[in-house]
């Protein structure tokens, strides 16, 4: 099976295709306000270096966020498209799964943050799990300055564009371990890579009722 994966939750926009031999092509754009024109063009160049035609996927992977409310609906639109026109399945990949796939189950959490509004982030925190990492209570909205507070003991993974914040500051705590820069940008292969796992499950979703993750705000943010 062949999955077309795609990512538009920030300023970033990346396609990629995975199948039984792993990544078979991929692209990585920073598009900005331009990507509602630019992604057909992302998704047909990754096509054309695949080697493949629409038809010939199996399903189309796509991030549900959290992130930009703008990339995430031109993304979802998008999507939703393909899937409909090639009437092929879609499938939903929450956008801080696919950046803490990356991180090697060495950390006794994983902790993403994904910018939000002005100075907020998205924060979600992830355990070790048998099948790399599952997601520990909600995602909250926090602070951008003070999203570490709080987090629980143990040594741990900090990513994502939300964590950008602390690269170059003095006086991390020694338990907090921030990732490369490179990770905190998405992958479409990881996301069409999670896609294709859930095609396998069987866990496929509505065309038509898919929406973004929204994350409910509440009083009194960190």
């Amino acid at each position: 099976m062949t999955i077309l994966g795609m990512d538009t939750s920030g300023p970033f926009c990346t396609v990629g295709i995975a199948g039984g031999q792993g990544m078979t092509a991929e692209l990585t754009v920073r598009t900005g306000r331009s990507l509602a024109e630019k992604l057909p063009d992302i998704v047909n160049r990754v096509l054309s270096d695949s080697g493949m035609q629409g038809q010939e996927l199996d399903g189309v992977a796509v991030s549900i966020g959290p992130g930009s409310f703008t990339g995430l609906r031109i993304g979802l639109g998008f999507a939703k498209g393909l899937a409909f026109g090639w009437d092929k399945p879609i499938l939903a990949v929450p956008a801080m799964d696919g950046l803490v796939r990356r991180v090697p189950p060495v950390f006794s959490r994983a902790a993403v943050a994904i910018p939000s509004r002005k100075a907020e982030v998205y924060l979600g925190l992830f355990r070790p799990a048998e099948s790399g990492w599952t997601q520990e209570g909600e995602i909250e909205v926090r602070g951008e300055e003070g999203f570490t507070s709080g987090l629980p003991e143990g040594n741990i993974a900090l990513l994502g564009e939300g964590a950008g914040v602390l690269r170059g500051k003095d006086g991390l705590d020694p338990r907090f371990f921030l990732m490369p820069a490179e990770w905190s940008i998405p992958s479409g292969y990881l996301i069409a890579e999670m896609g294709l796992e859930l095609l396998k499950r069987g866990v496929i979703a509505e065309k038509h009722g898919l929406a973004p993750m929204y994350i409910k705000r509440f009083k009194g943010i960190l």
